[in-house]
């Protein structure tokens, strides 16, 4: 009498088909109903695992970082949702967790929604993703800081989360000329009367250049300019 619940166990299936399912119910006084053709629930069957990868930030050291972004990909069903994770502090970087609005004790991570470019995760195997500047925290200079980042398809697989790390400098490396000197270089008409020094027996330009920031000085690179202007 009244309403029951069911299940059964389903034979395999296989990826990439599409299954149609009829039901046909008898009561115990033998009166039966099939469902027609109209009624039957059709579905796709896909269990294979999208793709998360992680474009920006990309790098060991970062000065600008507005938006997380990357790109979700799937085989056989459209992305519906790519989600992000962001943590800090330990050995391993997850001592703290952005939650959205602040930090709380890690290690579990908090997931927060990321965003398609083009709008909306529609109908489409291959997506754009980004976490824009209101989602991140204030980054600090000099803090290393993990993304994580799954995405999910509408068969409700979940890709393998991938993960970055990167340091945040923001602060501008010094550098000076030492030789030749000019007391007054930005003055164009008082230029120093000068040769240039030796450096290993060799006419040289010789300056300094220093890193306060955690990544370092890289490369230094200089423009030479003739002035006389004829």
């Amino acid at each position: 009498v009244g309403q029951i619940e069911w299940k059964w166990t389903r034979p395999t299936l296989y990826q990439g088909k599409t299954y149609a399912v009829l039901l046909r119910l008898t009561d115990r006084a033998g009166n039966v109903k099939t469902q027609t053709l109209g009624e039957k629930k059709t579905f796709f069957y896909d269990e294979v695992s999208p793709v998360a990868v992680l474009l920006d930030p990309n790098v060991e050291f970062e000065k600008y970082l507005p938006t997380l972004s990357g790109t979700a990909s799937d085989a056989a069903t459209d992305i519906s949702g790519v989600e992000i994770a962001i943590s800090t502090g330990g050995a391993s970087y997850d001592q703290k967790v952005w939650n959205g609005s602040g930090w709380v004790n890690g290690p579990s991570l908090t997931w927060l929604a990321g965003t398609a470019t083009d709008g909306d995760f529609d109908d489409e195997l291959l997506e754009d993703w980004k976490l824009p500047a209101v989602s991140t925290p204030a980054w600090v200079n000099g803090r290393t800081y993990k993304i994580w980042v799954k995405s999910l398809d509408q068969a409700y697989n979940e890709s393998t989360v991938v993960s970055s790390t990167f340091t945040y400098d923001a602060q501008s490396a010094l550098l000076a000329i030492t030789h030749p000197l000019d007391a007054t270089p930005q003055v164009d008409t008082s230029p120093r009367i000068s040769t240039t020094s030796l450096f290993n027996g060799k006419s040289s330009i010789i300056g300094t250049a220093q890193d306060s920031g955690p990544s370092g000085v890289a490369s230094v690179q200089l423009r030479v300019r003739y002035n006389d202007g004829g």
